[in-house]
């Protein structure tokens, strides 16, 4: 019997790579998988695809065509999407296709929300409104998308939510290295770009220096905006207290040497990178977003503060940094919190999801 083909889809293999390798490991063992990404950081996809975030009408149109030369010469049978961009892109492609595959988009984070400015948001949703009908299904990792794609029926079949892709504990360690000095290191994991939004963190590292917080940004990741945010750190005149890391495949022990992981981002799905500060039992600061408000509860085994209010995270951090009882406590809880995310717990009812997708 011939072995379904089924195709795994993304904006960058560092994105498969980290989210989805051991789905598809788990996939070879009884069907064809193949990849498609942009290749960086090492990672090699099996179909080498550039998505375009720029000159949409120059270079996407190309890209469209050569992706759908490739599903009519490999007839996938299912097609697994991720991110917003290759998303989009491979859907347009499917379209007018004789023999279409199955679609089904896991949504790493919906990129509309309140956070982003009005018609940015209109052009969002129009999009995938517009090839809602090339969807078959959607799996979805927060409750404010779960319930957006039912309520404006961007899918054909079910929405399912999941809580994420699972986060491998062998990626950190729960302790802290000893320190004797003054110093209050945080630390952010991202690309960096406008919508994980690093120039609120830089921000605030300056806002702290009138309370003498003798602090240090560890920013980890590489994007479009890395120029545009030491640029700036420089203007702040904060460039000395502001660390660009770089893509780190071995986050650890950037981790251990956190006092407090801190993030600024727009939007999340389910945020991956604040599950694994709680895992290594982190008191995490998070802007009051989708994805973020999933998972942690204020004050309990993290904190929230209000969305782009500099105000509002400088009183938080100055709460939270003067009681250590509560830091104690919040800790304990984020260790707990993160057992729920752990790749070993959500990895066999993912996989019992897929395979209900690929043969359904």
């Amino acid at each position: 019997m011939t072995k379904k083909k089924i195709l795994v889809v993304a904006s960058t293999m560092s994105h498969i790579a980290n989210f989805h390798m051991p789905y598809i490991n788990e996939l070879k063992k009884t069907y064809d998988v193949f990849t498609m990404a942009k290749n960086d950081f090492g990672f090699e996809a099996d179909f080498d695809i550039h998505f375009e975030k720029k000159d949409f009408l120059i270079k996407n149109i190309g890209i469209i065509k050569k992706i759908r030369k490739i599903l009519k010469e490999y007839k996938f049978d299912v097609i697994f999407l991720n991110t917003t961009l290759a998303a989009f892109y491979v859907r347009c492609a499917v379209k007018g296709l004789k023999n279409k595959p199955k679609v089904v988009n896991i949504v790493h984070g919906y990129l509309f929300s309140k956070h982003v400015g009005a018609i940015k948001r209109f052009a969002l949703e129009l999009a995938e409104k517009f090839v809602a009908k090339q969807t078959d299904n959607i799996v979805t990792m927060n409750r404010e998308d779960f319930e957006y794609a039912k309520k404006h029926k961007l899918s054909k079949g079910e929405v399912f939510f999941i809580d994420g892709m699972g986060v491998d504990n062998s990626r950190v360690r729960i302790n802290q290295k000893e320190r004797h000095d003054d110093k209050i290191v945080f630390t952010f994991i991202g690309e960096l770009s406008a919508r994980k939004n690093q120039k609120f963190l830089i921000k605030a590292v300056k806002a702290l220096e009138k309370f003498d917080y003798n602090i240090e940004l560890n920013l980890l990741g590489y994007g479009v905006k890395t120029q545009k945010f030491i640029n700036y750190a420089k203007k702040l005149k904060v460039d000395k207290k502001v660390n660009f890391c770089g893509y780190q495949k071995d986050i650890s022990k950037y981790l251990e040497n956190t006092d407090f992981y801190v993030s600024a981002s727009k939007i999340e799905g389910c945020p991956f990178n604040i599950i694994e500060a709680m895992m290594a039992g982190k008191v995490v600061f998070s802007a009051d977003i989708k994805g973020a408000v999933d998972v942690i509860s204020d004050l309990e085994n993290g904190v929230l503060y209000k969305f782009g209010n500099l105000d509002s995270f400088v009183s938080k951090f100055r709460l939270v940094k003067n009681n250590l009882k509560l830091q104690e406590e919040i800790k304990k809880n984020a260790i707990l919190t993160s057992k729920k995310y752990e790749l070993g717990r959500v990895f066999s009812n993912n996989i019992i999801l897929f395979e209900k997708l690929i043969k359904g």
